[in-house]
């Protein structure tokens, strides 16, 4: 059936569902099980077991295991002492499958846990009676109900609306809302944008009220078929995957045929010699191959994996959930935050300071001897329509403070016969209360927009007040009354809000929270740039964000009103020169977030109600911060952060950018470490005239050294140096010239500690030679992965923050002195050290730490 072609009998009928009723809830679970969770991405638990196997289903792993075979036949074949090589490689596949394995596995469980944090509820009708469902347990047939601010939880047909409007610009684009009407039946071959009779998975409601009923859920919604497309394609593979694997092709390949040429030349070297062909063939293809196995980096297919959701972890640990992971490559290269003032940036501890009654300014401590202050508090109380509001709350606790009375005491002295809700385009709200027995229209709001509708009232000098109250980082409501003839049967705007008569101005404060200030000037440095977005007015709000540090220029101030009279391309040119929003509509919101976004800037958005719903879903990441108003903006939002606080999207960054760090450290780890082994190799072959290593000593190294140091650098949590520097992308940054440079400078460090370590003990005899290498091999890896931990001088490392890389490398180490200082190394062909060739290998092993300590140095003084 084609759903916006049929009439609403037929859809019901056809999904054997009711208007009423809804669906049984026997039906629901039946259809639940035989269709799925209503959701895009599969949330199905995989044990630990499956997770593993699943890491050994790899090209990568399949090449190890070709190689392994090939080794161990050729040991078999020769009688070769190190037949053994084959279970190491087994070993390093099994420990990176392991690690990454339990890394997911602890990830997942994690994610389960808070994922019903990042769902929105949805009003649905199941056998007659109302009740609120997870929008995960939709069905097929289910009939739901949609008000002001829901988001949208699955593709379904209207069957009754009033007044209803839907914003659809996730599904078509377009940013207007629109007009919904449930009695239309349109002809099948109408686009999705023109389907007024149906609303989709992802949109959300602006306007008025609508019953429908569900008609595809899932992957068969309209946003779940463009997920699916992306993901078959591989559109919705992050750069960071796309980077790697690139880069894990390419170093395959190059790897692959250096060991060729290395073979060939190997070859040619021993041919004259007296040896039998056949075994110096066995001996350096072995060789050839074991190299081979080393210098590629096993462990890059898991650096993301890993990394990944080792971050996401952390992040569930603070409070912060991602719906999707490709939104940490976004959050990390984000360049402008756009934060609400009140509740984000300040502490929400709104209290009401002074009251200016249109004589006097009068603290809250000091109201009992001003009535006139009191009933200010009395009719601003009578106008408290939001709930949970910040400032309503704050004018309800003064009101029992100072008169001794609630809001539902209030109420019952002065009844609500009417209201007219708040726009962000009034920035006004009107209660009419029955006051004495005569109807008043009470109205709140703006004192810039208010005081213009008072009469009888100098204007200019009340201004002038409400300016000098403003300049202290006082927030301002303005309250007026209106004496009514008869009680209005629907209230309009233009007929109740005009000709009002000024009661007084009520006076918040909202300190600005502590921890924001050094979140700011942390986002300074990173260069990421602040906005302060206000509903408050200007004067209010450049007070604020001097005490905060956003700025403290005038002119990179600007009002909703001078947004309203710029052009798209005005505000595209101009944008970049504000930090402060003063007085802003939503509709002004989504407008500075798209030129922002065309601008070339990562935006990240912080929101919490309806109002936000377009701008959370517009933005590169939108964040639903605090104590949510609707599910309209957990469901618009791409990160939900549990406590209201700047800080914490701070925090979020910080961990993104850490991550890609953490992968940075990792491959430069990798390439500089396997780029020296087979230097190594070559130049020790050209120069000794023999392998300066083994092929199963090639393999212990690469065992001991480069998976679990590897690993620890991947998990490696974010210091404070990533926020030091301008957000950076990963594409064409991990092998820009600088990295290049260092890595190479990194390579030939090690190669030389560890050829100048063979020809000394090339001296004593081969065995010792072999001894040494090995050992100065080992030990200048373990101590290099220390100098890639941090930014910072090695000297100020602390060790504690990535105990895993300790004890690892701890482990590594130990088992490298023990092979080389006790007889169990004879069956490598080691000989038991001397100290002075133990301090001698030492001694090179640790060159590495002054050169990169000199390098660390010269970046400093040159950033600097």
């Amino acid at each position: 059936m084609i759903w916006h072609s049929s009439d609403v009998n037929s859809v019901l009928s056809e999904l054997n569902s009711d208007f009423n009723n809804g669906i049984p809830n026997g039906v629901a679970y039946e259809r639940l099980e035989t269709f799925g969770k209503n959701q895009i991405i599969e949330s199905k638990t995989v044990g630990f077991f499956r997770r593993f196997l699943r890491q050994l289903n790899s090209k990568s792993v399949y090449a190890l295991i070709i190689v392994s075979i090939i080794c161990f036949i050729v040991s078999l074949i020769y009688k070769q002492s190190d037949y053994y090589s084959p279970f190491l490689i087994i070993a390093i596949i099994l420990l990176n499958a392991l690690v990454t394995a339990y890394l997911q596995h602890k990830c997942d469980r994690a994610m389960l846990f808070h994922k019903a944090l990042t769902v929105p509820y949805v009003t649905v009708i199941r056998e007659g009676i109302k009740r609120n469902i997870p929008s995960s347990e939709l069905v097929i047939g289910d009939v739901i109900i949609l008000s002001d601010g829901d988001y949208i939880p699955a593709d379904a047909r209207l069957i009754e609306t009033s007044g209803f409007r839907c914003n659809e610009l996730i599904i078509t684009g377009d940013k207007i809302p629109v007009e919904k009407d449930a009695s239309v039946v349109l002809e099948d071959m109408v686009p999705v944008a023109g389907r007024k009779n149906m609303v989709y998975s992802g949109c959300s409601v602006i306007h008025g009220s609508a019953r429908a009923v569900v008609v595809e859920t899932g992957l068969n919604t309209e946003l779940g078929k463009t997920s699916s497309i992306n993901s078959q394609t591989g559109a919705d593979v992050s750069i960071i995957e796309k980077t790697l694997n690139n880069v894990a092709r390419i170093t395959n390949i190059s790897v692959f045929c250096i060991c060729a040429v290395i073979f060939l030349i190997s070859l040619a070297m021993f041919f004259s010699s007296n040896r039998p062909f056949a075994s110096v063939t066995a001996e350096m293809l072995l060789n050839s191959i074991a190299l081979g196995v080393c210098a590629i980096p096993e462990s890059l297919p898991f650096i993301t994996v890993i990394v990944t959701s080792l971050g996401i972890t952390r992040l569930i640990g603070e409070g912060i959930y991602l719906k999707n992971s490709s939104i940490l490559e976004k959050l990390g290269k984000t360049t402008v935050i756009c934060a609400d003032k009140t509740g984000i940036l300040t502490s929400k501890n709104m209290a009401v300071n002074y009251i200016y009654d249109g004589e006097d300014i009068t603290k809250v401590s000091d109201m009992s001897a001003n009535q006139k202050s009191a009933v200010v508090l009395r009719l601003a109380v009578c106008c408290s329509m939001l709930e949970s509001d910040f400032t309503e709350n704050a004018i309800e606790k003064a009101c029992l403070d100072c008169n001794s009375q609630t809001k539902t005491d209030i109420n019952n002295i002065y009844p609500r016969l009417a209201s007219i809700p708040f726009d962000s385009e009034r920035k006004m709200m009107t209660s009419i209360n029955m006051i004495d027995g005569q109807p008043f229209a009470i109205v709140k709001g703006a004192p810039e927009t208010l005081l213009d509708k008072c009469v009888g009232i100098d204007k200019d000098s009340v201004n002038k007040i409400c300016n000098s109250l403003a300049s202290n980082a006082m927030r301002l409501i303005c309250i007026a009354i209106k004496a009514l003839d008869e009680i209005p049967a629907n209230p309009i705007p233009e007929n109740i809000e005009c000709d009002l008569k000024f009661a007084g101005i009520i006076c918040l404060e909202d300190p600005p929270r502590p921890e924001t200030v050094t979140s700011i000037n942390e986002c300074k440095i990173a260069g990421i740039k602040t906005i302060m977005i206000t509903g408050d007015n200007i004067t209010t709000a450049l007070a604020v964000a001097r005490e905060l540090g956003i700025s403290d220029d005038t002119s990179a101030a600007i009002t909703g009103v001078q947004i309203e009279e710029m052009s798209d391309e005005d505000l595209l040119e101009k944008v970049g020169s504000y930090s402060v929003f003063a007085r802003i509509s939503s509709a002004q919101k989504f407008r500075i977030i798209k030129a922002l976004k065309d601008n070339g800037n990562i935006v990240t958005v912080t929101g919490t109600g309806s109002d936000d719903a377009d701008v959370l879903s517009v933005a590169d990441v939108g964040c639903a911060v605090g104590r949510v108003e609707n599910d309209v903006a957990i469901g618009n939002s791409d990160v939900v952060i549990q406590k209201n606080s700047f800080s914490y999207v701070v925090d979020a960054i910080k961990e993104c950018r850490g991550l890609f760090d953490s992968i940075k450290k990792t491959v430069y780890y990798l390439f500089s470490c396997n780029i020296s082994e087979i230097l190594i190799y070559f130049f020790g072959l050209l120069i000794f005239k023999m392998p300066p290593v083994l092929a199963a000593h090639l393999l212990w190294i690469n065992l001991l050294t480069d998976a679990a140091p590897a690993i620890s650098l991947a998990v490696q949590p974010a210091d404070n140096q990533v926020m030091k520097s301008p957000p950076i992308t990963i594409r064409g940054k991990i092998f820009d010239l600088n990295s290049v440079i260092k890595i190479t400078v990194d390579s030939i460090v090690l190669t030389v500690c560890a050829i100048v370590a063979f020809a000394i003990g090339n001296i004593y005899s081969r065995s010792v030679a072999y001894t040494m290498i090995f050992l100065t091999m080992s030990l200048s890896q373990i101590f290099h992965a220390f100098n890639l931990k941090s930014k910072n001088s090695i000297i100020y490392t602390r060790f504690k923050s990535n105990e895993f890389l300790v004890y690892s490398t701890i482990i590594t180490a130990f088992i490298s002195i023990f092979l080389c200082l006790t007889p169990a190394g004879s069956i490598f062909g080691f000989k038991i050290l001397t100290a002075g060739q133990l301090i001698t290998s030492l001694g090179l092993s640790v060159i590495i730490i002054p050169i990169c300590e000199a390098i660390k140095l010269f970046e400093l003084k040159k950033s600097i």
